[in-house]
C-alpha cells in the first residue's frame, strides 16, 4: 500500500533560506561602518631591505609590548619615498599600524647607527 505525502508549500522554505542568507551578509563591512585603527609608535628594527618592488620592506623589529615579540616581518609602507635616505641593516624607527586586518609602517626614519637594538625573541 502506497503511502502519500502532503505536498510541500515552497514558500516557508524560501523565507527560511533568505532569513539564513541574510545572516551570512553580516560578516561585509557596511559602507559607514567605521574601521578601527591602532597605531604603535616608534617601533625600532634593523631595516634588512625591499620587497614586492619596493611597496614593501623587510624589517627585524624588537619587541612590540602588548602585540607581539621581536621578529622578522615583510611590512606595506604607506610612502615608499620614506626608503630612499635608508640604508640596508640600518636601524630605524617607524609607526606600526593596524587598520582592521591590514598592517602598514608608516613615518618611517633612520636612527644614529650608535642605537641598539633589542632583537631577542624574549620581551
Amino acid at each position: 500500500m502506497a503511502r502519500c505525502l502532503p505536498a510541500l508549500r515552497p514558500l516557508p522554505f524560501l523565507l527560511a533560506g533568505a532569513l539564513l542568507l541574510g545572516a551570512g551578509c553580516g560578516a561585509e563591512q557596511d559602507a559607514g561602518e567605521r574601521i578601527e585603527r591602532t597605531t604603535y609608535t616608534d617601533v625600532r628594527a634593523r631595516f634588512l631591505g625591499t620587497a614586492s618592488e619596493g611597496r614593501d620592506i623587510v624589517v627585524h623589529h624588537e619587541p612590540i609590548p602588548d602585540l607581539m615579540g621581536a621578529m622578522v616581518m615583510t611590512l606595506p609602507v604607506a610612502d615608499a619615498r620614506d626608503l630612499d635616505p635608508i640604508d640596508k641593516n640600518a636601524p630605524i624607527a617607524f609607526d606600526l599600524v593596524i587598520e582592521g586586518a591590514s598592517l602598514r609602517a608608516e613615518n618611517i626614519e633612520a636612527l644614529p647607527d650608535t642605537v641598539t637594538l633589542n632583537l631577542s625573541a624574549d620581551p
